[in-house]
């Protein structure tokens, strides 16, 4: 029976043909914890084992190794399901796709294997190029599209049955290294990928005719791109396409509805190093690494209008590996978690929290194998169901979760109030609006202590000040923390904040004088001059707005 795509499903490079990178599946946000986790040694030479993303089907999950062989592994318990030989060797890493009950190999002796996803059983294989494959594989509808590598320099289109249905040379007479195709426009009709010349390329995705090309090297006076190494990802909300090059530079570019590019909306950012690293972007914030093999590392936060940073981290190796998000625990307030690996010889496995408005992020939990097992890894992960996976140079695929993670239902901390500013005493009325909960802990003033442990809560503040509230929801199916910044203001008038006086006596420099003159509301004959005892004097003092 074939396979059925759910949700939790990561069947291909970057999880969609947009190449989002991004899954509404729960991930860890704790700590992996070892009784949950499971990993596996597959296959390698000692350096070059597993240089792909992991896919996931079902409760399979998928990856090929150096030696050409492809595996399918139980995605829950990591036992081997079956395991067959496709062709070539060497640093396999051109990732592999999933579509219509066929799982398609990409091999570095240029062709394309079709497996059974559920038997194994080879479908068919053919030669695409005299050169490597070592792109990922795009699969649309039942077409499967990739760039070949020191070899004809073109870009394929081949049918589910293993038949072409066209091929174009290159824009620039470049070849194809990680070149990961979008397919870009609200039609779905074109197909957007970059190549090792710096150029940009859009096809008619059914014929292969060209629709625009761009040579980015062009834009910028003395600038060279280098090579786009780096998958497509196509932001359809603000129709614009993100990209990287190993010149260590983010771009955006805007497309037009038919299918050109928008050469007047062409941006890009300085991320520090060289960068093959496909970004993805999410709530107005694009999320992109730096570095490569061996080399120190980067990963950025930019604001998609402009790719201004907004943060940076620096983790302990250069980030090939395409970052992937997580939305599951996002309740409306924009909360996300970001994972991706270091490409270094102890290399890391990161999962960074970010929210709408930080200026830094939070670094939930960092996972380094035992050294036994460690080894650099060039790709990141996939995530299905609780779990992300990953395989490393050694050989190794590894599957990550928590028990949290695992729990299919979620618990969503939020809250309001009914007042959030006056004078003391201020009596202050919270409502719960958590989900799944059924333990609740209140922190009202922001010490990080527990001042109420009932679901709504009226707390009297008494002095004044500005304070954070926080709510930890409790349920069967784990907890939830919301926090609100200064959501409580005390005593808002600036005569009464002790930022602003201390509870000192107000000095003279303090003061600002108003004077306002009226004539007296006595009758005075028309035309008469106006002395000075017809004038009163109203005089207004008060305290300055700054410091506040």
């Amino acid at each position: 029976m074939p396979m059925l795509v759910s949700a939790a499903d990561w069947t291909q490079f970057q999880v969609n043909t947009q190449r989002t990178g991004i899954t509404s599946d729960k991930a860890p946000i704790t700590a992996p914890e070892t009784s949950q986790c499971w990993d596996t040694y597959v296959a390698s030479n000692g350096m070059g084992g597993i240089d792909i993303v992991p896919l996931v089907v079902g409760d399979m999950v998928y990856v090929s190794t150096f030696d050409g062989s492809v595996w399918a592994y139980d995605k829950n318990t990591g036992v081997l399901q079956w395991t067959n030989s496709s062709s070539g060797g060497g640093f396999l890493t051109g990732n592999l796709a999933y579509g219509n009950g066929k799982l398609f190999v990409p091999t570095n002796a240029g062709k394309v294997h079709a497996f059974d996803a559920v038997t194994g059983v080879q479908l068919w294989n053919v030669t695409v190029s005299s050169g490597e494959l070592n792109s990922p594989i795009t699969f649309i509808g039942d077409r499967i599209y990739i760039g070949d590598f020191e070899g004809d320099n073109k870009y394929y289109c081949y049918d589910g049955t293993g038949t072409e249905c066209w091929s174009r040379p290159s824009s620039s007479g470049k070849q194809y290294k990680w070149a990961g195709a979008s397919v870009v426009g609200s039609s779905g009709d074109y197909l957007v990928f970059g190549d090792d010349g710096s150029y940009i390329t859009s096809v008619n995705k059914n014929d292969g005719t060209t629709v625009d090309e761009l040579n980015m090297s062009s834009l910028w006076p003395g600038f060279d791109a280098l090579q786009i190494s780096s998958s497509i990802c196509y932001n359809e909300e603000n129709n614009r396409i993100y990209f990287s090059s190993k010149a260590g530079y983010c771009y955006a570019v805007g497309m037009n509805p038919d299918g050109t590019f928008n050469e007047s909306d062409v941006i890009r950012q300085d991320i520090d190093l060289a960068s093959t690293s496909t970004p993805v972007v999410y709530n107005g914030r694009v999320y992109v690494g730096s570095g490569l093999y061996g080399s120190n590392g980067k990963f950025y936060c930019l604001n998609e209008s402009d790719l201004s940073p907004i943060w940076s981290h620096t983790p302990n190796g250069g980030v090939q590996a395409s970052p992937v998000i997580s939305t599951a625990y996002d309740n409306g307030d924009g909360e996300i978690y970001i994972y991706f690996t270091t490409n270094s010889q102890y290399s890391k496995t990161y999962c960074l929290k970010d929210l709408p408005g930080n200026t830094q992020m939070d670094v939930m939990w960092e996972y380094q194998p035992p050294s036994e097992k460690n080894q650099y890894t060039l790709q990141g992960v996939s995530i299905s169901n609780g779990r992300i996976f990953y395989g490393n140079d050694l050989g190794y695929l590894f599957s990550l979760a928590t028990s949290e993670s695992l729990n299919t239902q979620y618990v969503f901390a939020d809250f309001t109030a009914n007042t959030t500013s006056g004078d003391a005493p201020l009596t202050v009325q919270f409502n719960d609006l958590s989900t799944g909960a059924t333990m609740w802990r209140w922190d009202v003033d922001g010490d990080g202590n527990t001042d109420y442990t009932v679901r709504d809560p009226v707390h009297i503040y008494d002095t004044a000040g500005v304070y954070n509230v926080t709510l930890t929801a409790i349920g069967s199916q784990g907890m939830d923390m919301k926090t609100k910044v200064g959501y409580i203001n005390v005593d808002w008038n600036p005569w009464n904040n002790p930022e602003s006086d201390g509870g000192s006596l107000i000095t003279n420099s303090e003061i600002q004088f108003a004077v306002f003159k009226w004539k007296k509301q006595t009758p005075i004959d028309t035309g008469h001059i106006i002395s000075n005892s017809d004038i009163q004097l109203l005089v207004f003092k008060w305290k300055k707005q700054t410091p506040m």
